[in-house]
């Protein structure tokens, strides 16, 4: 059978039987990227909207989508003609999804060879194999062609998730002695992200290794100076550990055979080495303590988790400020959670003293109230819509954007001790005003508005420990469902032959899927109060 690929590892294309479609205009490319990055899970008109105009849709937003989406149904259609293919747009109730193989898609193939190297945990040889297909589907920088915030924070992410493959590859490829090949691929992606010392130090170690001992102390005095010159610190404690060593010529052991030395599960950068991420040249890059501070200031304190490059909070910049502050705090919540937050983390961040914060922020807690105020901010709403339900509809709407673009917000509001927040007044104001003209008095109205905002952070919560979870795991919670749903569906057997009966039909369940369906509900029954 004839399928349709997608490429999304480099400028965003689509094949079929090796030729290229010509997908149209850069709204209908975004349109389709969008739902091949989430092959398979629906996304709804909202979501489409934010990713095609940024957040500020025109007013016929709803009729160009579906334009859109019409144009892209038949590039699919047009593209294999009478061969039963199964790549199409379908429309579910919680939005538009493309179905399609998830292997069609050079993303998913990517995760999915990821997530089998990692569980390899014995076998090298293995594991390098997956991780040589996953760097083999790479073609560039992804989606390189498009603009605009969701392709921005997409492409950041992507970056991210290569440098955490090229420096598992490369630590395998070391173990196994092929060192020559080693150097050419860290070469390359240094070229890119020339502060990486994760990645300097395993180009040491392969030049090491070949006898390229004068090469050896020449990059590493390059990056010193590098480092100091646009960060103003010294190296980290890895990197000078391996100077020391090729100060006393210590070459790095040579494999005679794959079993010549233990092997060890290669740590992944996600881990426990972080790299950071930045465009060639930018200065960005990891802080640690400067030479003669207390050691309590590091800038990389010791279980800040996954070690992904938060955003630009922690680069010198402009006077210190409170909405500096707080997008330094929102930074730190979106990388690493709540739990990570402190006053001190944010000083790391922005490379100032713990106390100086407190000239902007009084206390963590008025911290979070900032936080979520700033993150409730960041999209206006949108036009108020006619009637009660439209106008509800579309405020629980953009509430749940705002939940989904932060996972720890759900988990940091408090409905028994709100935070006061401008924004969140916004908010209010709108679902009072679109209950105004009803029956309900002013009383009930503001129940409404309790109900409608305690849904949409009930359904929130599980955001940010599915967050957690995927990380931990390596697992989406799709692939998660799948490892369980043999002892699920045996549970089912001997206690609830119905919810058997349920699962042996297609059930599609995702957050999103929930947080429609709920909003109708709970409208629904809303409506028959007012009715």
């Amino acid at each position: 059978m004839v399928e349709v690929e997608f490429k999304l590892l480099g400028p965003f294309r689509a094949f079929r039987d090796g030729a290229e479609l010509d997908l149209g205009p850069a709204k209908q490319r975004i349109l389709l990227a969008a739902l091949a990055a989430e092959a398979g899970r629906p996304l709804s008109a909202e979501t489409l909207s934010a990713r095609l105009w940024d957040g500020d849709p025109p007013d016929n937003a709803r009729r160009l989508l579906h334009t859109y989406v019409a144009r892209v149904r038949r590039i699919l259609a047009q593209a294999a003609p009478g061969t039963g293919s199964t790549v199409e747009v379908g429309r579910t109730p919680a939005g538009y999804r493309l179905v399609a193989d998830q292997k069609a898609v050079d993303l998913h193939r990517f995760r999915h060879l990821l997530r089998d190297a990692r569980r390899i945990t014995t076998a090298p040889v293995d594991r390098l194999t997956l991780l040589d297909e996953a760097i083999r589907l790479w073609q560039g920088d992804p989606i390189a062609d498009m603009t605009g915030e969701w392709a921005t924070r997409l492409r950041q992410s992507l970056r991210q998730q290569r440098l955490d493959l090229v420096a598992d590859w490369a630590r395998c490829a070391l173990h196994l002695g092929r060192y020559d090949e080693v150097a050419p691929l860290l070469e390359a992606t240094l070229a890119d992200n020339p502060l990486a010392e994760p990645l300097t130090v395993l180009l040491i170690e392969s030049l090491l290794a070949t006898g390229h001992h004068a090469e050896a102390l020449t990059r590493y005095a390059s990056i010193r100076d590098r480092i100091r010159e646009e960060l103003g610190v010294e190296p980290g404690p890895e990197l000078r550990r391996l100077h020391q060593r090729l100060l006393r010529r210590d070459r790095l052991g040579q494999a005679g055979d794959e079993g010549s030395r233990p092997w060890r599960e290669p740590q992944m950068l996600g881990v426990d080495r972080p790299v950071p991420l930045a465009p060639a040249g930018s200065g960005a890059g990891p802080r640690r303590r400067r030479e003669g501070s207390p050691p309590g200031d590091a800038a990389d304190p010791a279980g800040r988790g996954p070690g992904r490059a938060v955003p630009a909070a922690r680069q010198p910049g402009p006077e210190l400020d409170r909405d500096r502050v707080v997008a330094a705090a929102v930074a730190v919540a979106d990388a690493d959670g709540m739990a990570e937050l402190s006053m001190r983390r944010v000083a790391v961040e922005l490379d100032v003293s713990t106390v100086s914060l407190y000239g902007h922020v009084a206390s963590e807690d008025l911290l979070v109230g900032y936080m979520i105020d700033a993150v409730l901010g960041e999209q206006p709403l949108p036009p108020p819509a006619p009637g009660w339900r439209a106008e509800l509809e579309q405020v629980a709407r953009a509430a749940w954007a705002a939940f989904t673009r932060h996972p720890w917000v759900a988990q940091a509001m408090s409905l028994t001790r709100p935070q006061l927040s401008p924004n969140g007044l916004v908010i209010v104001d709108r679902v009072l005003h679109a209950l105004t003209g009803t029956s309900l008095s002013t009383s009930e109205q503001l129940h409404v508005h309790v109900m409608l905002i305690s849904f949409v952070r009930g359904v929130a919560a599980s955001l940010e420990p599915e967050v957690r979870a995927e990380r931990d795991t390596g697992l989406t919670n799709e692939e998660w469902m799948e490892t369980q749903e043999h002892a699920l569906r045996e549970v089912a057997s001997a206690g609830s032959p119905l919810l058997r009966a349920a699962l042996s039909k297609e059930f599609d369940f995702d957050l999103d899927t929930l947080f429609e369906f709920g909003l109708a509900r709970m409208l629904d029954g809303l409506a028959t109060r007012l009715e």
